[in-house]
This record gives structure tokens, C-alpha cells and sequence, in this order.
């Protein structure tokens, strides 16, 4: 079911095929070409595909890795104790992170999983390659790396600060469609912050919808019915067409 793609210290072929969706990543728009190349060069870098349903960690993996993803679609989730899943992030944009923060944290094991809804591909970094070298506590330089691997380092530190503001501001965004008093202001709010200047709004599917916004599936189904009966919304094949953006604005 799946294919792995495996590449190692050189990784050139890994590098033209996915350099640009590299490129656009927030972790290398600051690098140039040679920079983003020597970091997959120096550190231990990998490209895998991942079958839908496989996960790319579980919650007893050790945090020592940046993914980047390439394609496809991650969803990062917790089980209850009770056996209910909790989707704390979906990883749909190509160039984006996930699981960066745990890997800076030092922790023995992630506490949660990533598992792909569709065929994905994902690329590794250790963490190691995006460490800056310190001074020794007697003031003795230790493994320095040249100039230019420092100045790398720095402007991929720059950008790890941007992507944690970012993922900080994500969050509250989140809690705030949490916060609905009900599912219908709960979709509503999610649907309103998924919108990209269009009436027409791509779409989790049902289950992971339900998890993400921690309601039942037979719950919330229902009550995207009803906004369909009700004139406010619209099914397109997996997505949801607002059709009357008005109405459904009053209820977030």
C-alpha cells in the first residue's frame, strides 16, 4: 500500500523533484537555491509516501524530526481515553509543517499522532541541521560550522519564530470556532474562517469535520442538512457552497 522514498545524506534526486513546493515552504522562504540544497545535503533528509489511513508518527515516537509536507493531506489527532478522536491540525497546504514544536521541546514522545486521509508524501529533516551552535560553557567554541551555514541557521530561526506566531494565532482561531454555543455556530464559524474570497468552501470529510470541531458525526450531518434545507448552504461533491453568506454570518 505504500511506496516508501527514501533518500539519504545526498538526496539530489528528492531535491529537483520537490525543490519547488521546498522553496515555498515558511521554514526556507528566506534561503536561497544553494542554502535550501545544502540543508538537505548536510542534514539526514527523507522523502516518503504514506498510504491513506498510515500514520507518519504515534504518540510514543520520539520528537527529533521536521515534517515538511509535500502533498496529500495530514491530520494530526489525540485519542480519548474513552476511544474519541480529537483532530488538533489538518496539514492540507503543500510546504507546511507539523510537529515541529515537539521536536524543539525536548520531550521522550509526541502524546498525539499524524495520519494521512490520502496518499501523502512527506519530507523528514532531522532536527539536528536546523540547530545553531553555541559557545561552550568555558567560553570555548565548539563545532562551529563556516559563515554561511551560520547565516543559514539564523535565517531558518527567523522563520521558525514566524511559523510559531503563526500556529499561535491558528490556534486561537480555533478555539474560537470551538466556542460555538452550538454545532450550526460551530460549522458556521468554521466555514467563514475556511473562506477564500469565493461562496464555494473546501471541506474535511464528514468524520474528520465531526472530530475537528468535537461533535458526532450523526450530529453534525443533521444539522448541515438542515443549513442545506434551510437555504443557507449548498452540497458541490466533498464541498459546501455558502448561499447565503449573510444568514450564516449572523450565526458565528
Amino acid at each position: 500500500m505504500t511506496s516508501p522514498e527514501r533518500q539519504g545524506r545526498r538526496g539530489g534526486k528528492m531535491e529537483e523533484r520537490y525543490l519547488q513546493v521546498i522553496r515555498q515552504s515558511p521554514l526556507f522562504q528566506n534561503l536561497d537555491e544553494e542554502q535550501i540544497r545544502n540543508v538537505l545535503q548536510e542534514g539526514f533528509s527523507s522523502v516518503r509516501v504514506f498510504g491513506k489511513g498510515e500514520r507518519v508518527f504515534s504518540e510514543s515516537d520520539r520528537p527529533d524530526k521536521i515534517r515538511i509536507l509535500l502533498s496529500g493531506e495530514v491530520i494530526v489527532a489525540k485519542d480519548t481515553p474513552g476511544g474519541k478522536r480529537s483532530v488538533l491540525a489538518v496539514i492540507d497546504r503543500p510546504g507546511d509543517l507539523f510537529g515541529e514544536i515537539y521536536a524543539f521541546r525536548n520531550l521522550d514522545s509526541y502524546g498525539m499522532y499524524a495520519e494521512c486521509t490520502e496518499i501523502s508524501r512527506i519530507l523528514s529533516l532531522d532536527i539536528c541541521v536546523l540547530q545553531i551552535p553555541v559557545r561552550g560553557d568555558a567560553g570555548q567554541k565548539q563545532d562551529f560550522r563556516s559563515a554561511r551555514d551560520m547565516e543559514t541557521a539564523l535565517k531558518i530561526s527567523g522563520s521558525l519564530l514566524q511559523i510559531f506566531a503563526e500556529k499561535a494565532f491558528q490556534m486561537n482561531r480555533r478555539l474560537r470556532i470551538l466556542g460555538g454555543a452550538s454545532i450550526r455556530e460551530k460549522v458556521a464559524r468554521y466555514l467563514l474562517d475556511r473562506q477564500k474570497g469565493g461562496n464555494r468552501v473546501a471541506v474535511m470529510s464528514r468524520e474528520d469535520l465531526a472530530d475537528y470541531l468535537n461533535v458526532t458525526r450523526p450530529s453534525l450531518s443533521r444539522e448541515i442538512s438542515a443549513m442545506i434545507h434551510d437555504g443557507i448552504l449548498a452540497a458541490c461533491g466533498h464541498d459546501l457552497v455558502i448561499l447565503d453568506q449573510k444568514a450564516l454570518e449572523e450565526y458565528a
